[in-house]
């Protein structure tokens, strides 16, 4: 993994992690991050992981698959997609992941804003860092 994956990977996590956050502050009845055993702001860390994986690993399965698609804004449906079972397998392990949603409709809504938070930050990460010179 060269310095400019790490960085994109990194500045993912870092924004979904964010967008868990204000999530979780915005739908405070229906999204809730930490318990007893987990603080909020290590929970959304934790869950934005997570998610930051399966988005991040989701092009090579696709290419893998040998998928190709015309429109680009077709990934964030399709990452939407891949998220919702994570999202429901962390919510089921409440416990441990400290990531609590009130039902399934919230589970979709927050798929769909993670995966357009990951979306536009890789694409303008890209960007910023082919004007850095780094790539």
């Amino acid at each position: 993994m060269n310095l400019d994956k790490s960085i994109a990977f990194l500045a993912e996590w870092i924004t979904t992690s964010v967008a868990l956050l204000l999530l979780s502050e915005i739908f405070k009845k229906q999204i809730v991050l930490g318990n007893s055993t987990i603080v909020g702001t290590m929970s959304a860390v934790i869950c934005a992981f997570v998610f930051t994986v399966v988005v991040y690993f989701a092009p090579l399965v696709s290419t893998k698959m040998d998928l190709k698609f015309k429109d680009e804004r077709i990934c964030i449906i399709l990452d939407a997609l891949l998220l919702i079972p994570f999202i429901w397998i962390l919510k089921k392990f409440a416990l441990s992941t400290g990531l609590g949603i009130s039902n399934n409709f919230i589970i979709l809504f927050v798929a769909f804003i993670i995966s357009l938070v990951c979306f536009y930050t890789s694409k303008y990460t890209v960007k910023y860092l082919g004007k850095l010179g780094t790539s």
